[in-house]
């Protein structure tokens, strides 16, 4: 009998939503074998940490710490000096032992000028 390692358990784990048993190998396989069908990850479309955050703080207009540490960004501050940079401005608040910043002005678009 084919038994998984906890490093195989500990990975499905973590990557659960992302994983898939591959049904067209599982139907090729041989009855007689004990192993599982491989598992094929599908994972989502990558993204900066900056992008991100951008689209959290266009769609909610607030964005706290203890949510982006849940989506393993850990230096919200520095991102947010990022787009400070790029002409954006917040409004820093406690609530709890979180930091929450809320948008208080987005950046202007920038016109191309040809010269």
């Amino acid at each position: 009998m084919y038994r998984p390692r906890c490093n195989t358990i500990l990975l499905a784990r973590i990557l659960g939503p992302y994983l898939r048993r591959s049904s067209a190998l599982s139907a090729s396989s041989s009855a007689a074998s004990s192993r599982p069908p491989p598992i094929i990850f599908s994972l989502p479309e990558h993204k900066t940490q900056l992008a991100r955050i951008t689209d959290i703080l266009e769609r909610d207009g607030r964005i706290s710490r203890n949510a982006c540490l849940s989506m393993f960004i850990s230096r919200l501050a520095a991102r947010i000096a990022d787009l400070e940079d790029e002409g954006w401005k917040f409004e820093t608040e406690k609530v709890g032992g979180d930091n929450v910043y809320r948008v208080v002005e987005r950046p202007k678009a920038r016109q191309l000028t040809l010269t």
